[in-house]
């Protein structure tokens, strides 16, 4: 997906989709599968349904974001294909080399191919879940701390909300998930060829969905009152063992905007645009 086709996509009505100025150092890739999510699809296919899209970061090779929406159709009991490759839609040169993951540089040890949108939360297919595996939906994690510990709990959250209609939720979940690099961030790592690869700071989710009379509905159709959105914005080091996402980890759409300069959830109104403002931990669950 060129500059051009995610804008128009933007325009479309992709709920999920954020909104940044023109870069020349990023590229953004939509991902399809077939009609019936059984199969890969080209942007192209009639009846093609989008999987997820990625704004790569070629300057840093990893993502800025990749956005998708959470819905029961996409779920399944496909398995984990684990089957780690580059994205056949971004230029190779572009993409680490993590055919063995990223490797230990210093004192600072391994770091996993943390997944943005989880291998889990695309089981419908293998087809499908295969494309979770592209190089471009990875970024350094530590494991024990954070990939496998507070992040995957967080995803199992999403999951939860968005395919199984846990927090209340019977629309679809649009979700972002990017990373940030607060100033003064040093950790590096690299890949099996020998890129360097800063590590994020921070990772978040930002999540928008539909309620009450707004299900069903168009995003830019609804009030304030038909939307409910949130941000869980995690800190990447430092979590001790078992912590779970909570209230202290979330935030307003309008502080992520202002983190990361990025306009997230367009679709809104700019007469619902308030919903952006505000969050309520009750609503998801957090008290």
């Amino acid at each position: 997906m060129g500059i051009i086709t995610y804008f128009a996509a933007v325009l479309l009505g992709w709920a999920e989709l954020p909104v940044m100025p023109a870069a020349e150092e990023v590229r953004y890739v939509t991902h399809w599968v077939s009609a019936d999510g059984k199969a890969a699809a080209a942007p192209d296919d009639p009846g093609r349904v989008r999987n997820y899209t990625v704004a790569w970061d070629v300057a840093r090779m990893q993502p800025l974001w990749v956005a998708y929406p959470m819905h029961p159709w996409y779920d399944g009991d496909a398995g984990r294909s684990n089957s780690w490759r580059p994205d056949p839609a971004v230029d190779r040169e572009q993409q680490p080399d993590l055919r063995r993951s990223y490797q230990p540089v210093g004192d600072h040890g391994r770091y996993s191919r943390g997944h943005m949108l989880a291998s889990d939360s695309r089981q419908r297919s293998m087809a499908m879940n295969r494309q979770t595996f592209h190089f471009t939906n990875s970024a350094p994690q530590t494991q024990n701390a954070f990939n496998a510990g507070i992040w995957l709990k967080l995803e199992n959250l999403e999951k939860e909300w968005g395919l199984r209609g846990g927090a209340g939720i019977t629309d679809t979940l649009w979700v972002v998930t990017g990373s940030t690099f607060q100033s003064g961030y040093r950790l590096v790592t690299t890949d099996d060829a020998g890129n360097t690869i800063p590590v994020p700071t921070h990772f978040y989710k930002a999540m928008l969905t539909t309620r009450g009379k707004g299900v069903g509905k168009p995003v830019s159709e609804c009030s304030a009152d038909e939307l409910r959105c949130v941000v869980f914005y995690l800190q990447h080091l430092g979590h001790p063992t078992g912590a779970r996402p909570g209230p202290q980890h979330m935030m307003s759409v309008d502080d992520l905007e202002r983190v990361t300069g990025i306009d997230f959830f367009p679709m809104i109104a700019p007469e619902a645009e308030c919903v952006e403002s505000r969050y309520d931990p009750a609503e998801w669950g957090m008290q």
